[in-house]
């Protein structure tokens, strides 16, 4: 009997080691990178517009949805091609339009995409210093021009041609812009 009970004490400690084992290996996540990219805020300077400016230099000022998240497909490096190294970012975004204010494109499409300084690189989210990506799902006014390299649309001046309208904490840069964009939005 006694070795009968030694050997079902044995099973047990073996069966608690297994699965205390089995539990740090889950934890741990078989060994796997945290998915979560490291933030790093890159300095850049950038002109800063007044409402006026922003309204006379935008191709398009809209009220969009954001359709898609920031991802490492959708997301480009600009390498400098004498050296080899990192000279700029980008990540390229799709949109719903739910409003247009200006369009001098002459468009009106439904959909729009546009570039924003901030991307996920290597396993890093880089993004201008004080400038967040835009969020799948959330709504903006944004202000878009050309004035780029690639001939893209792109977000004037960061922080300075985005209202972010479900964050609106992130608009104390440049309240007035937001509070007069607001304004004249709800007016038209």
């Amino acid at each position: 009997m006694r070795g009968a009970e030694e050997k079902m004490r044995k099973t047990k400690i073996i069966c608690i080691f297994s699965i205390i084992c089995m539990t740090m290996f889950l934890q741990v996540g078989c060994g796997q990178k945290n998915d979560v990219p490291e933030d790093i805020a890159v300095q850049g300077s950038f002109v800063e517009f007044s409402y006026e400016e922003l309204k006379d230099t935008a191709k398009i000022i809209a009220k969009i949805e954001v359709t898609g998240d920031l991802t490492t497909e959708n997301s480009f490096e600009i390498t400098d091609p004498e050296t080899g190294t990192c000279g700029g970012f980008y990540g390229k975004r799709t949109c719903k339009v739910l409003e247009y204010y200006k369009d001098v494109t002459g468009n009106y499409t439904e959909e729009l995409s546009f570039i924003e300084a901030a991307a996920i690189i290597k396993g890093q989210y880089l993004h201008i210093d004080g400038y967040d990506a835009l969020q799948k799902g959330h709504q903006y006014i944004v202000y878009l021009n050309d004035d780029t390299a690639s001939g893209d649309m792109s977000i004037m001046s960061c922080n300075n041609g985005v209202v972010r309208l479900d964050e609106k904490e992130s608009n104390l840069q440049f309240p007035e812009i937001a509070a007069k964009t607001i304004e004249e939005a709800a007016a038209q």
